[in-house]
């Protein structure tokens, strides 16, 4: 082979050599993991990346009924998970002084014996509770918690969810007592300062409706309600012979647990989101 020929033949297997060395380079390209330069910010796709977080504001229509006045505010940190907050103020409990309709204590009736007017010149004078021809009712608080979980995304026009309520409650009235004498009179004064504090626990089932923000809710709830009263404790001593009736009143401390059944429709604004 001439010198001239050898260098041909030595180039065109140099550029050879180099055509398959770039198209094995480019194919390794295509299936090889980039890897970012060292100080370049590294982006990971999170499986929830597509979702903002969103807030809720709404009001429960309601509970008025059951003297609450407030709202509920619900921070979403997921798709499917959320946190439901309630606050507000307590007023008069319609649901209770209607079901005892000032003549009975309702499911309180037969309840509780008083704890003060028990010695055997005295009896104890049963006081309904939720009568409020002698009582009015005074501002108190309430605050709730309820982890929600949702069964589909909550931007869905539909989003049944099921929760876990957590709710205290302090209602506060003024009571007039009885005077010391031997009629059953008020004295007007509203000298007494009653108290009903709740502690209720409840498993929540219900189903949202949204389009545009606006939030539509309904749910069914069923637990415990623990009461712990401070309560006017009305009687009556008879002294002296023939014996003469004196009227009185005290407050009393009594406490009961009960079943609880509660229903809500929510309406409200949900900002933020999807």
């Amino acid at each position: 082979m001439k010198l001239s020929e050898c260098k041909l033949y030595l180039l065109k297997k140099g550029l050879l050599g180099w055509v398959l060395y770039l198209s094995s380079m480019s194919a390794f390209a295509q299936v090889e993991t980039p890897v970012n330069p060292v100080g370049a910010p590294t982006t990971v796709v999170s499986p929830t990346a597509d979702f903002a977080t969103a807030l809720s504001i709404k009001y429960n229509i309601l509970d008025p009924v059951s003297g609450l006045h407030g709202i509920y505010i619900q921070p979403e940190f997921s798709p499917n998970a959320s946190v439901e907050f309630g606050i507000g103020v307590t007023r008069k409990n319609l649901l209770f002084s209607g079901a005892t309709d000032g003549d009975n204590n309702g499911f309180f009736s037969g309840s509780f014996n008083s704890p003060y007017w028990e010695k055997p010149n005295q009896s104890d004078i049963e006081d309904f509770f939720y009568d409020y021809d002698n009582r009015k009712a005074k501002s108190g608080w309430y605050f709730s918690v309820m982890p929600r979980l949702a069964f589909s995304s909550m931007v869905s026009a539909q989003a049944p969810f099921i929760g876990l309520k957590f709710e205290y409650r302090k209602y506060n009235w003024r009571a007039d007592a009885l005077l010391p004498s031997s009629e059953l009179e008020y004295s007007g004064k509203s000298e007494l300062k009653e108290q009903e504090r709740q502690l209720n626990f409840l498993f929540v089932y219900g189903g949202r409706f949204s389009g545009g923000g606006f939030i539509l809710e309904w749910y069914g709830g069923v637990g415990t309600r623990h009461f712990t009263l401070t309560k006017r404790d009305n009687g009556v001593e008879y002294n002296g012979s023939p014996a003469v009736a004196t009227h009185g009143s005290v407050l009393s401390d009594y406490k009961k647990t009960s079943a609880m059944f509660e229903v809500g429709i929510n309406i409200g604004y949900r900002m933020g989101g999807q």
